[in-house]
């Protein structure tokens, strides 16, 4: 009990250090590097808690936007399978870290609400601005069912439409594809296999 006390008086005293930052500026919310945005890169983005398929670049209908994160985000989280969030966003130079780290930032993922433990968050990363490598994505503890090589593979089956400027229809082949593998993967799970 008492150690838990002491957590709690530590996170306290942690979290007003993120308070008071600069407009613009994206400051660890912990301190640790593994939150910063990497060097050159554009400040994070506060999460949007009505779309979480954020468009930073121009390039997606606002309606599609909101549908996407109603249906299939939010069917998601229902369904305990994953929290994520699309970003798209120009000038990223450091892709992967710029993911991960912005996952950890925003606190993506809640604790517990896999089947695995750990943090259940994806962030998909889209530059519309690179010339390769327009995808990347960031995958948290808490999806081992979910492997790099599945996120490679549904990134594949929706590039065609991103580097052919069809963002909407992108990120929608994104989201249902990871739907797919992630629901595949729990009834899987279920039956023992």
């Amino acid at each position: 009990m008492k150690s838990r006390l002491t957590a709690l008086l530590i996170l306290l005293l942690l979290i007003p250090a993120g308070c008071g930052k600069k407009e613009g500026e994206a400051r660890s919310r912990y301190g640790d590097r593994h939150y910063e945005v990497p060097e050159g890169d554009p400040a994070f983005p506060e999460l949007n808690p009505e779309c979480w398929v954020m468009d930073l670049a121009g390039v997606m209908d606002d309606a599609a936007q909101k549908e996407l994160h109603n249906t299939l985000i939010t069917d998601m989280y229902n369904k305990k399978l994953c929290q994520v969030v699309v970003l798209l966003i120009n000038k990223v130079h450091h892709p992967e870290e710029y993911a991960n780290a912005y996952g950890r930032w925003v606190g993506l993922g809640e604790e517990g609400r896999s089947s695995e433990g750990g943090q259940n968050g994806l962030v998909y990363l889209i530059r519309p601005d690179a010339k390769e490598g327009k995808i990347s994505w960031a995958i948290g503890t808490g999806l081992p069912q979910f492997t790099a090589n599945d996120a490679y593979d549904v990134a594949k089956k929706a590039g065609d439409a991103i580097y052919f400027n069809n963002y909407d229809l992108g990120v929608r082949i994104l989201l249902e594809e990871t739907r797919k593998v992630l629901e595949s993967k729990k009834a899987l799970k279920k039956g023992g296999g």
